[in-house]
């Protein structure tokens, strides 16, 4: 049987918000706060410098209506399969030649220990002399990153 305390604390959990309804309110307020400082600050601020929320929807909408955004993101993601895909192939098959074969693996090791050692950013101003700035020099890059 329940007591008239009991249900008196049911009745007074039931009635306000949860935990974590307070925390996803949290969080919009919080989310609000700062695209309403950012869109103040437009009014400071050069355009130059930082633009609006108001201004970034508009244009990111534009992009996508003209169908301008669409297709830089299909070819990004074209490009970046095709560099998983061919590091994919050249990753899997020299480490299998390297696991089979003794001669390429110490032929190839020192290759291997400078590509762990060398942080992938520091290649990107070579792989840009050797491959220019075109489709195939993002994908080169793609597939060094990758391996």
């Amino acid at each position: 049987m329940v007591s008239g305390a009991d249900s008196a604390v049911r009745e007074k959990k039931s009635a306000g918000l949860s935990q974590g309804s307070k925390q996803r309110i949290a969080r919009w307020v919080a989310v609000l706060i700062v695209l309403g400082l950012w869109q103040l600050s437009g009014l400071v601020l050069k355009p130059i410098f930082i633009s609006t929320p108001t201004n970034v929807f508009t244009s990111f909408f534009r992009l996508i209506g003209d169908g301008r955004l669409p297709k830089a993101f299909l070819q990004s993601l074209l490009e970046m399969l095709g560099g998983i895909i061919i590091a994919a192939i050249v990753g899997v098959g020299v480490g299998l030649l390297m696991g089979r074969i003794r001669i390429i693996e110490r032929a190839f090791e020192p290759l291997v220990a400078f590509g762990n050692a060398t942080p992938s950013i520091a290649l990107l101003p070579v792989m840009e002399v050797w491959f220019g700035i075109g489709t195939k020099a993002r994908v080169a890059f793609i597939m060094v990153i990758c391996t």
